[in-house]
């Protein structure tokens, strides 16, 4: 595999998405959703890539759908994890063929974490952006 000088650069855009249908059969005879299951979920990611220079630049915007977080005991509705959009951010920058440098930024926009029961508000929170720095080192 050769590199061709014209190709030193490489900008990406990728699109996934899934349905998700799941079903529990219950003791009782009654079904309801898998706990933890989106019902759908969607990834949007913009990429850019320097041979070049050996650097790595991705953007991932993710949005799930509702989902069961706890299954509702006594005759109380579940508890539903509503959906939110999330946006991450990576780069990557091998400085030899034995180091290379990392950055994440995950969850930039900061969207509310809601749980409902019953269609009303259970929890809401925020996570805030979280930052890593590392490098890989093979010796």
């Amino acid at each position: 595999f050769g590199l061709n000088a014209a190709y030193t650069h490489t900008l990406f855009v990728a699109v996934n998405a899934s349905y998700i249908e799941s079903d529990v059969d219950l003791a009782n005879g009654a079904s309801r959703k898998l706990q933890g299951q989106p019902d759908y979920t969607a990834n949007l990611i913009f990429g850019y890539d320097n041979i070049g220079t050996r650097q790595q630049y991705t953007l991932l915007l993710n949005q799930n759908g509702e989902s069961i977080q706890d299954v509702g005991i006594q005759g109380n509705p579940d508890i539903i994890e509503e959906p939110r959009l999330s946006l991450n951010f990576n780069y990557r920058y091998e400085v030899f063929e034995d180091f290379v440098l990392k950055f994440k930024a995950i969850n930039l926009l900061d969207s509310d974490v809601e749980f409902t029961q019953g269609g009303k508000t259970f929890q809401s929170y925020r996570r805030g952006a979280e930052f890593e720095a590392g490098f890989d080192w093979k010796f």
